[in-house]
């Protein structure tokens, strides 16, 4: 590995601690005003349920993304670049911390593919 990969990698995996640090804070001080619908009409209620669900839909997408940071931070410190399911293309930083993911765009595809198949979520 070159000198330049080891650093921008550095880069990333800094950039990707503080991003779950920040969605750890975020998360923690986090709460639902489930109460603030009571007592008011049927649109306002309506309205604020609507609202909660947004943010539990939110939240949870957020919970997800911490996960896959979770998961992803140690197998980076040692990954070389190459894709984990194929090892035969390089994988860009960029698309790591985008995807949170260490695996070519074509083996993604691909598992996307046979899960949607197997009639499963694609991660």
């Amino acid at each position: 590995m070159n000198q330049v990969f080891l650093e921008e990698k550095r880069n990333v995996i800094g950039r990707l601690r503080m991003e779950a640090l920040e969605l750890t804070t975020e998360l923690s001080r986090a709460s639902l005003n489930l109460d603030a619908c009571e007592g008011s009409d049927p649109c306002d209620r309506s309205a604020s349920e609507s609202a909660v669900t947004e943010t539990i839909a939110k939240r949870k997408q957020r919970w997800g993304r911490l996960a896959k940071l979770a998961n992803l931070l140690p197998l980076l410190e040692e990954w070389d670049g190459r894709c984990d399911s194929c090892g035969d293309f390089d994988v860009s930083l960029k698309r790591v911390e985008s995807s949170l993911s260490l695996t070519c765009v074509t083996c993604k595809t691909e598992e996307e593919r046979i899960e949607r198949m197997q009639g499963g979520k694609h991660a």
